[in-house]
């Protein structure tokens, strides 16, 4: 598996703490795999982005955050296309009322617990397999055709122009 970063931002180290213990726990997961970073922030995760576009990040969701989290994933469906993101729900939210939304606002998966996160490693591993095919990134690959053609699993012998 090609090293595809993570980055958790939260404001404290919980997630982060409980995706290590489930990457260490994991079977046939690689040595030094992944590199996480840690955020306070989602201009820090904006920023992190800009540097590693394939990134997975991670993103804490509590009672003081909602709608600010909703906002900054929709628009960065459009700003990060390479990144996908997964949602990391406060005990203290109802899973009904937010998921969807999160879901609808671009997030990939949710976890309700850093217990549980078997279902986040598995997207992970299908991250890193996708990130791992895409070519390095250049000024081409912000053109909505080039995305699109780039995130097909197959690839025709020429790409329509225009």
């Amino acid at each position: 598996m090609k090293s595809c970063e993570w980055i958790v931002c939260e404001p404290t180290n919980r997630w982060a703490a409980a995706l290590r213990v489930a990457v260490a726990r994991a079977a046939n997961w690689p040595a030094g795999e992944p590199r996480l970073y840690e955020v306070r922030s989602l201009e820090e995760l904006a920023a992190r982005l800009e540097v590693r576009p394939n990134a997975l990040g991670f993103i804490n969701v509590h009672d003081d955050n909602v709608p600010r989290v909703l906002s900054w994933l929709a628009a960065a469906r459009g700003l990060y296309s390479r990144a996908r993101f997964v949602a990391l729900i406060d005990c203290r939210l109802s899973r009904e009322e937010i998921a969807d939304a999160l879901l609808e606002a671009g997030a990939a998966e949710i976890a309700y617990s850093p217990r549980y996160l078997q279902h986040v490693l598995a997207l992970t591993r299908q991250h890193a397999a996708i990130a791992a095919t895409r070519p390095a990134a250049s000024a081409a690959d912000n053109s909505l055709m080039e995305s699109i053609w780039s995130s097909l699993p197959w690839q025709p012998e020429e790409r329509p122009v225009g």
